[in-house]
């Protein structure tokens, strides 16, 4: 990405995703979500992780 002729920049992203098929109370869709994002940030980023129990 290059912003107004500045130095070009990397963007990246990471995901946690989960799914409301193991649960159906949010606190506990946000938790696992979460989880898997934090697993993605260890794994290095970049990256996109589906909780999976």
């Amino acid at each position: 990405f290059v912003y107004e002729q500045q130095q070009p920049f990397r963007i990246s992203a990471s995901f946690g995703v989960s799914s409301s098929h193991n649960t159906s109370e949010p606190q506990q869709i946000i938790r696992q979500a979460d989880q898997a994002l934090y697993a993605v940030k260890t794994a290095g980023r970049n990256q996109v992780q589906i909780y999976c129990k």
